[in-house]
């Protein structure tokens, strides 16, 4: 990742009690690795979370 892009993932203690979380959502990391590990497809994926952004 360069200089100029932004973090995709951030920590602030307002947000979801300081868990990481995607930028710009409410989306736990934790929660993304957990689909992962249940292998739910991207789109699957896109639609349990409206706020994740299309990509």
């Amino acid at each position: 990742m360069s200089e100029n892009e932004p973090d995709l993932i951030v920590v602030d203690p307002k947000i979801c009690a300081g868990k990481p979380v995607v930028r710009g959502t409410r989306v736990p990391v934790e929660y993304l690795v957990h689909l992962r590990e249940k292998a739910t497809p991207r789109n699957g994926l896109r639609k349990s979370s409206t706020s994740m952004k299309n990509s």
